[in-house]
């Protein structure tokens, strides 16, 4: 497995039927996130030399699939989406083989600013694709000419757009199904898992399964998974869990509140759940963060009657600084907002959760 490859023109076929189903799946993308989230769905069960995109290379700590995450640790640039070989080890990281951008309707400005980025990493990445969630902004032509005049040597930029790629959108209506158990049970289950692939290599923090956007801190070992690359993940499982008898949407904006943004929601027939990620509890001790957050749950609580709010943090066990984590779990109690939350517990090596709001005063913090 030492010499395992990434051929690219293996990929394209398989990034070309990725996007052939997600096209298949809506006819129009109401953001890029739903988007990006969804192409990363049905590329993770894809094969490339017999091995599964989103699901751990064996005998190595991470998938070759990833989101929001630096094709080069040191340039602060992220991408939509991308693939690594895990086989490769960078000082953070694994070597980035290929980039995907993605846009909502794509237009040459993003196109010429999305090639500008890809020139930054100096030929390191050899392929980049960049494709539209719903009709172009921008002719096949001009696409064309603006590759031509902005060709970085060495690399390959690939455009794709529901013009260039063969799909048929074929409406499926929504199953309704009685459950055995409640739509929030089963949510839990996958984040659960979803955590799970966090705790099962925490042995060497400077490769892990989630991308590592953030590097050693002072020198203690210390860096952070990438929240995006969680959130894809999730999606996935929610995705294969529920089907098409739920409707699963990212960056969701709440009817009480429209200007906020919640990670994730999930609505089957007449139960709602939302998900807020966070990577640490640093990141809930920064700023306004946890009234954003209570503002976000509150807000969907006010408009679903069977509703059920969940925080996930990804590191659980500890704080990267001083008392962040008490000082979090304190402020979260006094909003009085209702939610259950999820962590992954280092020391012990286990996914806890949910956790009830009116609990957290209780939460160890040894």
């Amino acid at each position: 497995m030492r010499d395992f490859k990434i051929r690219f023109k293996e990929f394209d076929k398989i990034f070309k039927q990725a996007l052939a189903q997600t096209y298949s799946f809506s006819s129009t993308f109401a953001n890029e996130s739903d988007f990006k989230h969804e192409l990363f769905h049905q590329l993770h069960g894809m094969e490339v030399n017999g091995h599964k995109l989103g699901g751990k290379l064996h005998g190595f700590s991470t998938c070759m699939l990833h989101a929001e995450a630096k094709p080069i640790n040191e340039l602060n640039r992220k991408a939509d989406l991308l693939i690594c070989n895990p086989t490769v080890l960078s000082e953070y990281n694994y070597k980035t083989e290929i980039v995907m951008e993605l846009k909502r309707s794509l237009n040459s400005k993003e196109l010429k600013a999305e090639i500008k980025k890809f020139s930054e990493y100096d030929r390191s990445v050899r392929r980049l694709y960049i494709a539209s969630a719903n009709e172009p902004k921008v002719s096949r032509e001009i696409i064309k000419r603006i590759i031509s005049e902005e060709k970085i040597f060495g690399t390959t930029v690939l455009v794709h757009d529901r013009n260039s790629i063969l799909y048929e959108y074929v409406p499926r209506p929504r199953r309704r199904t009685k459950a055995k158990t409640s739509l929030s049970e089963r949510v839990a289950k996958c984040i659960r898992g979803t955590l799970r692939l966090y705790g099962d290599n925490l042995e060497d923090p400077y490769h892990s399964f989630f991308w590592r956007n953030y590097g050693d801190h002072d020198g203690t070992n210390w860096t952070f998974p990438c929240e995006g690359d969680f959130v894809s993940q999730l999606y996935h499982r929610l995705h294969v869990t529920f089907g098409k008898s739920t409707a699963i949407s990212t960056e969701y904006h709440p009817l009480s509140a429209p200007r906020r943004e919640v990670d994730v929601f999930v609505q089957r027939s007449d139960e709602t759940v939302g998900i807020e990620v966070k990577i640490n509890y640093d990141n809930l001790y920064r700023g306004d963060e946890v009234s954003i957050i209570s503002e976000k749950f509150d807000a969907m609580n006010n408009d679903h009657a069977n509703h059920t709010n969940i925080l996930v943090v990804i590191q659980g066990m500890d704080a990267y600084r001083g008392n962040h984590k008490e000082d979090a779990l304190g402020r979260l109690y006094q909003t009085g907002s209702d939610f259950g939350l999820f962590h992954y517990d280092e020391r012990r090596n286990k996914a806890i959760g949910p956790i009830p709001a009116g609990e957290l005063k209780n939460l160890a913090v040894r």
